[in-house]
């Protein structure tokens, strides 16, 4: 049990470390450094509108439809 945490972890900051390399290496060619904010995700998401909220409307009712079902067949 413990060795598989530590496998985890190791993976995790595996994952984490090869995100900041790429991310750093893409910025170093970048012509223009993206807002703080931006490289954060702390942008506001644009609204949704017309047929692409209908979409996502959908999906998420479908999902959440889905759910029902598997917390019902428990």
């Amino acid at each position: 049990m413990a060795l598989d945490a530590a496998d985890e972890r190791r993976k995790a900051e595996h994952d984490r470390d090869a995100w900041v390399a790429w991310h750093t290496a893409a910025m170093v060619r970048a012509k223009q450094m993206p807002s703080l904010a931006r490289l954060a995700g702390r942008d506001k998401a644009k609204p949704l509108k017309g047929e692409e909220l209908a979409k996502r409307k959908a999906e998420h009712e479908e999902m959440v439809r889905r759910m029902g079902k598997v917390k019902r067949g428990r």
